[in-house]
């Protein structure tokens, strides 16, 4: 005995399960009287089981019941005429019965009658400007029937509808509203092949105006780039693309959103995020004034070297006392100099006064440096108001560095204490961006700095420099050694 595949048998199961719940559908149908459901569900039942005797006796049955309802309840509504209903009866009934000719008729005849309500239906659209539900309401009208009333008052229909769609067509175009304007033409088309040659006509406009559009914003936008408005250039560009689809407008849009990515990256000092985001922006080749360029070269992280060209310092302290020697008049009057000219520039005369100072009131002056992440570094001691250096610290930094380095200006003589003159911090970023800054305190009027490229040199790097020692340790006390045993 040969047995069925497992698949086989549930395929089997599911249609025998299908033919007998559309079975029972059927009888609860047919015993309500409900004969266009039975025969529905019988025949999806038959469909099943085509080999069943008793369902087809049911199906048969049904099915005359169903034709014979479907008949009686169309020659109803044309009575009535309630058209639609008489449609859809029909129509059934001629999906069970094709050949009957009454059938037919009633078709025939209420389609017609349902078509001409629709035509006038669309006429009332067309008057309350309704264009695309008039259009829809003419096509259903057609679809019901071909007749030739019918066709002659949805000609007279389409007609008015063209009419309105041309005159509305033009109220948009000239506001420049295109794509509905082409829209109405379109719809009006299958009722007036000649308005072919207007879409057309429109379709160039809109190019003509679309180009003009593109290129007044990308204009606005190259302007919004000149003064690093990018969330509004970025909005031009992509709407100049929008308008006219191109690279020139894609790139400059990515260009302004990018220099947005660049700005939120050194605000939160993220320098590797910037710098892809400047890197990418010079790939772009779309700007004219160098900026990203600029940016890129601001922001990359490299090797500086921070140098101290120059220090002065006042002979007197801030209560008008020397640092060293005896007061005198003189010194009073050169250290008022000295602190009035000490910001510009300094000239020979000014040096020559300088010089002027007894020897035993000018101080000895060292410069401690402190950058960051490094410890302090210390000058030679040099005697003098005025002290040329070339003393550098090399910082890994970018122009838009936050860090300081911080410079203290001591009074040292030898065997004396170490007095403190002033205390300066420079911003790295301003010093690199600017090339070198003259800082001053109330004691130090001039501290001239530079920063310097310093390409190859290791971070940490230092010239005429020498580290701070730290203070000696107090000596460790011995551990106590084992103690000994009681009773000894």
């Amino acid at each position: 005995m040969r047995i069925a595949p497992p698949r086989l048998l549930l395929v089997l199961a599911f249609a025998l399960a299908a033919c007998m719940a559309h079975d029972k559908a059927g009888d609860q149908a047919a015993a309500l009287g409900d004969w266009k459901t039975a025969y529905v569900n019988y025949r999806e039942a038959l469909a099943d089981a085509p080999a069943d005797p008793k369902l087809k006796e049911k199906y048969e049955r049904a099915r005359a019941e169903a034709l014979r309802t479907s008949i009686a309840a169309a020659r109803g509504c044309i009575a009535r005429q309630q058209w639609v209903c008489a449609v859809n009866e029909a129509d059934f009934a001629l999906s069970i019965d094709g050949g009957d000719v009454e059938l037919s008729n009633i078709r025939r005849d209420a389609g017609r009658e349902q078509a001409l309500v629709q035509v006038e239906q669309a006429r009332g659209q067309v008057a309350r400007g309704q264009l695309r539900q008039a259009d829809a309401t003419l096509r259903d009208a057609q679809r019901l029937s071909s007749d030739p009333k019918v066709l002659q008052a949805s000609s007279q229909v389409a007609g008015g509808l063209v009419t309105a769609a041309v005159a509305e067509s033009d109220r948009l175009r000239a506001a420049r509203q295109f794509p509905e304007a082409l829209a109405l033409l379109q719809l009006a088309l299958p009722y007036e092949a000649s308005l072919r040659e207007r879409i057309d006509g429109v379709k160039r406009e809109q190019a003509a105006f679309l180009r003009a559009e593109h290129d007044r914003l990308m204009a606005e936008g190259q302007q919004l780039l000149a003064s690093n408005a990018w969330s509004e250039a970025a909005s031009r560009f992509q709407a100049a693309h929008a308008a006219v689809p191109d690279e020139r407008a894609r790139a400059s849009e990515r260009y302004a959103r990018l220099a947005l990515t660049a700005e939120a990256g050194v605000a939160r000092s993220d320098w590797p995020a910037a710098t892809r985001a400047y890197q990418e922006m010079v790939d772009l080749r779309v700007e004219q004034n160098g900026y990203a360029a600029a940016q890129l070269g601001r922001v990359t992280v490299r090797p500086w070297a921070i140098r101290i060209r120059s220090v002065l310092v006042s002979p007197l302290r801030p209560d008008g006392v020397p640092w060293v020697g005896p007061p005198r008049r003189a010194v009073v009057q050169i250290a008022n100099e000295v602190v009035r000219l000490g910001g510009s520039s300094l000239s020979v005369p000014f040096l020559l006064m300088l010089n002027q100072v007894p020897h035993d009131n000018q101080p000895t002056v060292l410069v401690e440096v402190v950058a960051p992440g490094g410890g302090p570094l210390v000058t030679q001691p040099h005697r003098g108001l005025y002290t040329t250096l070339g003393a550098s610290v090399v910082v890994g930094a970018n122009a838009f560095e936050r860090g300081r380095v911080v410079f203290r200006v001591f009074h040292a003589e030898p065997s004396e204490l170490v007095e403190t003159m002033g205390v300066i911090e420079a911003p790295i970023g301003d010093l690199i961006t600017r090339g070198g800054l003259m800082l001053r305190s109330e004691s130090v009027p001039a501290l001239e700095l530079s920063a310097e490229p310093a390409p190859g040199v290791a971070l940490g790097s230092f010239t005429d420099l020498s580290p701070v020692a730290p203070p000696p340790r107090p000596p460790t006390a011995p551990a106590p050694g084992p103690r000994p045993p009681p009773g000894r």
